[in-house]
């Protein structure tokens, strides 16, 4: 303003615009921790109208095949933004237990149980 005319202020911002825009970039650039073999889930689309209770991530995994820049190539053949996946960390199971059912006695659930162990 102080005594400049509009179309100058106009020349200056698209400077200020374009270094915005290379910022922004490199900021995206850098922006995954995402790698090949990862599992994620995909944020889900939603009405606009959706109350903020309603789950926003999927419930199946994808397994990361390929990361570059700001996408990612899933298991499923799609190719998804990285700001819309969800990194999944999976249990480990570290002892094997049998399976209990209805009826079964005590002998039978022991014995299930040492096979298991084995």
């Amino acid at each position: 303003i102080a005594n400049r005319t509009p179309n100058s202020i106009i020349d200056d911002d698209k400077e200020i615009t374009e270094l915005n825009t290379v910022k922004d970039t490199l900021q995206r650039l850098n922006k995954t921790d995402l790698k090949p073999g990862d599992h994620v889930r995909k944020r889900l689309t939603r009405n606009v109208f959706t109350k903020g209770t309603k789950q926003i991530w999927s419930k199946e995994t994808y397994t990361v095949k390929r990361v570059w820049i700001a996408n990612a190539a899933l298991d499923d053949g799609t190719v998804v933004r990285v700001d819309n996946l969800q990194p999944v960390v999976h249990a480990i199971v570290t002892e094997p237990t049998a399976v209990v059912k209805k009826g079964m006695d005590r002998e039978t659930v022991e014995e299930e149980h040492r096979l298991v162990k084995k």
